[in-house]
């Protein structure tokens, strides 16, 4: 279940990237979700407001840069 939940909190982290959405809004998401889907496991253990949010995001950009320059320093070799 943990797995489920940290996949829905990348996803919804990965959505205010790409539309612009101000991380403050994640703020709210959460309680949201769980009044959205009362049932839902899932939703009940989301909790990745604007600091969680935050910090996934610097998380996946070190990743991303360091793929980068792996690639970049692979083709600097040729």
């Amino acid at each position: 279940m943990q797995h489920k939940i940290m996949s829905a909190e990348l996803m919804f982290t990965n959505f205010l990237v790409e539309h612009d959405i101000p991380f403050a809004a994640a703020n709210h998401a959460g309680d949201l979700f769980k009044k959205m889907f009362p049932d839902s496991k899932i939703a009940k253990g989301f909790q990745c407001g604007r600091t969680k949010t935050t910090a996934l995001v610097a998380f996946q950009a070190r990743e991303i840069a360091m793929n980068i320059a792996k690639c970049l320093h692979f083709v600097c070799l040729f």
